[in-house]
C-alpha cells in the first residue's frame, strides 16, 4: 500500500543514540487536548464494494502540459491554493506549478548538495499563494520564488520528514515523525510537531510522542491535509485525527476500528524488541502485522459534508466515506469502484472544497482500458466512457500525469 513504512538508517549517524522511554510524565493528553472528540465507528465486518456513484457526481479530467522536452516524473503531493495547483516531484526534487486553470506556470527544482541554496535528502515542499515555494531538506529549509530564483535559507537543528506553513504568521510547522529530537532543550524534545520561525528557532512542541512508538514512522501522501482553515495531521500508530488552527491544536476525530485497534498495551512489548532506535521494524511486524491490527492511516480528506480516509493492514487495504451529516459510514476492501465513467481509480487523493483531487499515470489509465476491451468490452462501448475513450486518443503511455478531480454529490441527493 501507499502508506509505506520507512527506516531512518542514512540518519544512524547523527542519531545514533540509546534507546530510552519517553517519561510516563509525557503524556498526550495535556491541557491543550482537553476537547471532546467525534468518534467514527470503522466496522470492518460491513467492509464490501465501495461504489463511486454513491457519493459523487461527476469526474472531470485535465491533462497536464509541460514544455516540450520537459516531463513530469514521480508526484507524491499536490498542492491545492487559490491561485495556483503546485506538484511535488519526488523524483526530479521540483515543484511543477499551474494556475488554477491548469495552464502551466513554471517547474521549479531545488538543487542538490552543502552549498548555498541547495538540500540534502529533500523530503517535503510547499507552495504558498505569495508564489514561493519552501523546500525541506535534511536540517535546512530554502525558499525560491516562482522564476526559480533562490530568495532565502536557514538552518534548523532538529529532524522532521513533513512540515507545513502558516502564511500569516509566517510560522513553520514540522512533523517528527515519531523522531524525539533529543538535542531539543527547553522541553521540546519528544514531541511531534515542532513550531520554529524563519530563523530556524523553535517556538513551540505539541503532541508528545507515546510511550513505544519512539522511531517508528509512517509515510502518509497528504499530511497536513487543509480543511478550510484547519491543517489535520495523524500521528503514527494513533487513531486520532487532530486539527491545527492558528497554532493551537486540539482532537477532532477518534477513529474506532473494533477489535483491529491495536491494543494500548502492545507497545509496553516494544522493548522486547532490541534497544536500538531502528528495530521498531521488528516490533511492528510482530506485534502488529502478525496480529492483523490497523498499523496505517494513509489517506485523511474531509470537506463540509463528507471525510474520505485510507487505512489498512499489511494484508488488506481499505476505503471509508463518511457523511457528516447522516454521520453513516461505508467501507470498501482495496480500491474504490468506479461505476461513473469506469475509468482507472487510483489510491492517493486531496481534498479541496468539495472535491477530491489525484493524479492518473497515462500508463495506468491506457493498461486498464486495454483491460476493459479484453475483459469486459461493453463498458468501453458505454456512452459513461466517451470522455476517457476520447482521451485515450490524445496521450502517450510515457506522458504527463492527468489530474482526475472527483465532485461529491450534495447531502441529501
Amino acid at each position: 500500500m501507499e502508506a509505506y513504512l520507512f527506516t531512518f538508517m542514512r540518519y544512524l549517524i547523527i542519531f545514533c543514540t540509546a534507546f530510552l522511554f519517553i517519561s510516563c510524565n509525557n503524556k498526550l493528553h495535556e491541557d491543550y487536548l482537553t476537547e471532546a472528540v467525534q468518534t467514527i465507528l470503522v466496522d470492518l465486518d460491513k467492509a464490501g464494494d465501495l461504489h463511486m456513484s454513491d457519493f459523487f457526481s461527476a469526474i472531470n479530467y485535465y491533462p497536464l502540459i509541460t514544455p516540450e522536452g520537459k516531463k513530469m516524473g514521480r508526484i507524491t503531493k499536490t498542492m491545492i491554493l487559490d491561485e495556483y495547483i503546485g506538484f511535488y516531484d519526488d523524483a526530479r526534487k521540483s515543484v511543477w506549478v499551474f494556475t488554477r486553470d491548469y495552464d502551466y506556470v513554471n517547474e521549479v527544482r531545488i538543487p542538490i548538495g552543502r552549498g548555498p541554496g541547495e538540500v540534502i535528502h529533500m523530503t517535503d515542499a510547499i507552495l504558498t499563494n505569495d508564489g514561493l515555494i519552501h523546500a525541506l531538506g535534511a536540517y535546512n529549509v530554502v525558499i525560491y520564488n516562482l522564476e526559480g530564483e533562490f530568495m532565502d535559507e536557514f538552518l534548523v537543528d532538529f529532524f522532521i520528514t513533513k512540515f507545513t506553513y502558516n502564511q500569516e504568521t509566517q510560522e513553520y510547522i514540522g512533523y517528527a515523525s515519531n523522531n524525539l529530537n533529543r538535542e531539543l532543550n527547553e522541553g521540546h524534545a519528544g514531541h511531534n510537531l515542532i513550531f520554529f520561525d524563519k530563523t530556524g528557532t523553535v517556538t513551540g512542541s505539541k503532541l508528545p510522542i507515546e510511550n513505544g512508538r519512539e522511531y517508528i514512522a509512517q509515510y502518509i501522501p497528504n499530511r497536513f491535509a487543509a480543511y478550510n482553515d484547519n491543517e489535520l495531521i495523524s500521528p503514527a500508530l494513533i487513531d486520532t485525527v487532530y486539527s491545527i488552527h492558528n497554532g493551537s491544536i486540539e482532537p477532532r476525530y477518534y477513529l474506532d476500528f473494533g477489535d483491529a485497534s491495536i491494543p494500548e498495551n502492545v507497545f509496553t512489548l516494544r522493548r522486547n524488541h532490541g534497544s536500538n532506535e531502528y528495530d521498531w521494524a521488528n516490533f511492528f511486524s510482530m506485534e502488529i502485522d502478525d496480529k492483523n491490527y490497523i498499523g496505517f492511516l494513509s489517506m485523511f480528506n474531509e470537506t463540509d459534508s463528507f471525510i474520505h480516509f485510507r487505512f489498512g493492514t499489511r494484508q488488506q487495504n481499505y476505503n471509508a466515506i463518511y457523511n457528516k451529516e447522516t454521520e453513516e459510514i461505508k467501507i470498501g476492501s482495496g480500491r474504490m469502484v468506479n461505476d461513473i465513467d469506469y475509468g482507472f481509480v487510483h489510491f492517493n487523493y486531496q481534498s479541496f472544497d468539495n472535491t477530491l483531487f489525484t493524479l492518473v499515470e497515462p500508463i495506468d489509465l491506457l493498461h486498464h482500458l486495454d483491460n476493459l476491451h479484453e475483459n469486459e468490452p461493453e463498458k468501453l462501448q458505454s456512452s459513461k466512457m466517451k470522455i476517457l475513450t476520447e482521451l485515450s486518443d490524445t496521450i502517450t503511455a510515457d506522458g504527463n500525469p492527468i489530474l482526475k478531480i472527483a465532485a461529491f454529490k450534495t447531502v441529501g441527493h
